[in-house]
């Protein structure tokens, strides 16, 4: 390696900042740092010629970044010195007023080491070159001083070499970099010469040609980056340098170069791009580079058919929780594995996030798709032993090359999305009637926000029954969007849309406050006080000012806590169990209830009775409604109706829709009931009347 200049400077008023810079580069540096712009600019008059490079914040007290940098670049005796800044704040005004003072490089904080390493070495190389050409400006003058020459490539750790069209290598000192040579035809000058070369590796040949032919072009200054064989028998990257001189007639007649040995740093640089293109987890494209592959395959071959695939895990979370992330990987790995294999010459793949796959298949007809999807199957049956996978795909065809990836792979994704939970198909192909499905998706996420504000959203209450009295006991809060020109939207259109986009956060809350202020009218009105319960989304059960969001909206309208009953669904139980406790014990020591929907359905319902702190559940209507398993549903109604009584937990059947089954109900000791049977969902204004009458 080149002797380098080998003070590095780190400015920064964070002592933590410093100190990982610091570790990051004291193997390779002679650290010095600095807090300030006072400082700084101290410690770089004193050692202005060793100080090789200076890592400078941007933002500091006493002298800020964008001064030292003004005073380096304006000072002769120190404008040589490179200079990388950082900053938190990512912006483009930044980086560009940094770069007009002359600032080499710009990097937004936090610091990633591995980034920070590579741009210091990368800067610092082009130093190297710079002090390479240098070198060979001094060879050319004293390229007869052996001792001179033999001395610099001592220091530098390179092969310095004179080369001429008649003679070939006139003089070559390798230090202690033992190559192998071997006799090479070149055309020089119209004439076919045979000259002893390095052995240069095969895939590298095309470069070694270009790198002549610039050479015959006139180009003075040359530079190639190719793979050389030292006597070891291993190729090492190696950089060759030269300076070549012409006639009058502007034909070669000597060269002079250097070869450094960089097979590190292209590993390392490598390495890194490898990291920058790929997932994380698995051995295939990241989304963004996936896209950008995609680009230049529809550029590449613009005559063949394409479809965009996105494809997904069902369940796969079930097998993170039961069997943990590790494993989960691991599952992952092998799906990554088992799509490449199954894909074609053409083909690519990539990991969007978290189990969703997609890839670019180039094909002839929907068959060669449909005979790709079965492979994958059939191999994960055959692959991922003890797990039961099963996918789903989104198709894509690619109409037109020219609309963007990421379109494309919405479209995927959406078609997806409209069989996510069919049991009766897991592939879909966006057409007509899907396009028409997104479309309308589309209008509702760009009408939510303006429907929220303007009161579209309306709270429809659906009672609880006493199923001895018929008596209006509670109920559930529920919500319809009234669209100005489409009408009444029931939930099951946009409830699943909302909670994908996240706009079920904003929903919900909007609920909750009407909700409570519905109960302050009721009893400013005289009426009694009936406990309400709301839906509460898998987003906010997990936020942390959840607690004090509910004790506003009571406050707010006056309502005593424990009328406003949290509903939560079973499928929430399935994750960070630990966290989940801790806010539901949060907020019921406010005097909230939780009530859990749904109960029945996921795999846990006997573990939720005995650990999770609720006060009521819900019984799933599928109990009730399946035809020949009347004796098995009653026979499990009837131990879970126990059990929840003996724990002090109130049980409530939804869905009950004839008088035969709430009768059974009641023998069994469910004493409440909501369902078709003894009222619909209705707006506010009819339940009213319901509860006042």
């Amino acid at each position: 390696m080149l002797e380098r200049l080998k003070k590095m400077l780190i400015v920064d008023d964070v002592s933590l900042n410093r100190a990982i810079l610091s570790d990051t580069f004291m193997n390779e540096y002679d650290v010095l740092q600095a807090k300030n712009g006072i400082e700084a600019m101290d410690i770089i008059k004193r050692y202005k010629d060793e100080i090789i490079i200076v890592l400078l914040d941007l933002l500091m007290p006493l002298k800020s970044g964008y001064e030292v940098l003004k005073e380096i670049k304006r000072d002769h005796d120190l404008n040589h010195i490179s200079v990388i800044v950082s900053t938190a704040h990512n912006d483009v005004e930044s980086e560009l007023n940094a770069l007009q003072l002359g600032a080499d490089d710009f990097v937004n904080q936090p610091i990633v080491p591995e980034v920070i390493k590579f741009r210091v070495n990368n800067i610092v190389s082009k130093k190297e070159l710079e002090l390479l050409r240098e070198k060979n400006r001094i060879l050319e003058i004293n390229r007869r001083n052996e001792e001179i020459y033999r001395s610099i490539v001592e220091q530098v750790e390179i092969i310095v070499f004179e080369w001429t069209p008649e003679n070939g290598i006139e003089y070559m000192i390798e230090g202690n970099m033992q190559f192998v040579f071997t006799d090479r035809v070149f055309l020089i000058s119209n004439k076919q010469m045979t000259y002893n070369v390095l052995e240069i590796y095969k895939e590298d040949e095309l470069k070694l040609v270009d790198f002549i032919n610039k050479l015959k072009t006139g180009n003075k200054v040359n530079e190639v980056i190719i793979r050389l064989k030292k006597e070891s028998g291993t190729f090492v990257w190696c950089r060759i340098l030269t300076n070549s001189f012409y006639d009058d007639q502007n034909q070669l007649i000597r060269v002079i170069g250097t070869i450094n040995n960089i097979d590190e740093q292209v590993k390392a640089q490598n390495e890194l791009v490898y990291r920058a293109e790929h997932d994380d987890i698995v051995d295939c494209y990241n989304r963004r580079t996936f896209h950008t592959k995609v680009e230049e395959l529809f550029l590449n071959y613009p005559n063949n058919k394409f479809a965009i695939i996105t494809m997904n895990v069902k369940k796969f979370k079930v097998i993170n929780d039961v069997y943990g992330t590790q494993t989960g990987n691991q599952v992952l790995k092998k799906i990554a594995d088992i799509i490449k294999q199954s894909m074609g010459l053409y083909d690519l793949c990539s990991r969007n996030h978290s189990d969703i796959f997609s890839i670019c298949m180039m094909y002839h007809n929907d068959d060669q798709i449909l005979d790709m999807i079965h492979n994958i199957e059939m191999q994960a049956k055959r692959k991922l032993f003890k797990y039961k996978i099963e996918f789903s795909f989104g198709i894509c065809p690619v109409e037109h090359l020219e609309t963007p990836i990421n379109k494309l792979s919405d479209m995927a994704t959406f078609a997806l999305f409209t069989i996510k939970d069919s049991i009766l198909t897991n592939v879909a192909f966006y057409d007509s009637k899907i396009r028409k499905q997104e479309n309308e998706v589309r209008e509702m996420e760009d009408e939510m926000e303006d429907a929220l504000l303007n009161g579209e959203f309306v709270v429809y209450l659906q009672p609880k029954h006493n199923i001895s009295t018929g008596a209006i006991i509670g109920a559930e809060s529920l919500v319809r969007w009234n669209h100005p020109q489409k009408g009444l939207i029931l939930p099951n259109k946009f409830i699943p849309l909302f909670e994908n986009n996240g706009f079920i956060v904003k929903l919900d809350e909007y609920v909750w406050d009407e909700t409570c202020k519905l109960m302050r009218k009721w009893m400013d009105k005289g009426g009694r006080e009936i406990p309400v319960s709301v839906n509460v989304s898998r987003m906010h059960i997990y936020d942390s000012e959840l607690c004090s969001k509910l004790l506003n909206i009571t406050k707010k309208y006056n309502v005593r806590n424990e009328l406003l009953e949290l509903e939560l669904t079973e499928s929430i139980f399935i994750e960070n169990t630990s966290v989940l406790f801790e806010i539901m014990n949060q907020i019921m020591n406010q005097g909230f209830r939780f009530s859990l929907d749904d109960f029945g359905t996921g795999y846990s319902s006997l573990s939720i009775l005995k650990d999770v702190p609720i006060s009521e559940i819900k019984l799933d209507r599928e109990f009730f409604n399946e035809p020949g398993s009347r004796t098995d549903s009653k026979i499990i109604i009837k131990h879970i109706i126990e059990m929840s009584n003996a724990l002090g937990i109130t049980v409530v059947a939804e869905g009950v829709e004839t008088k035969k089954i709430s009768e059974e109900l009641l023998e069994m000791g469910c004493s409440i009931a909501q369902g078709f049977y003894f009222s619909k969902p209705m707006p506010a204004k009819e339940f009213e009347k319901l509860l006042f009458h």
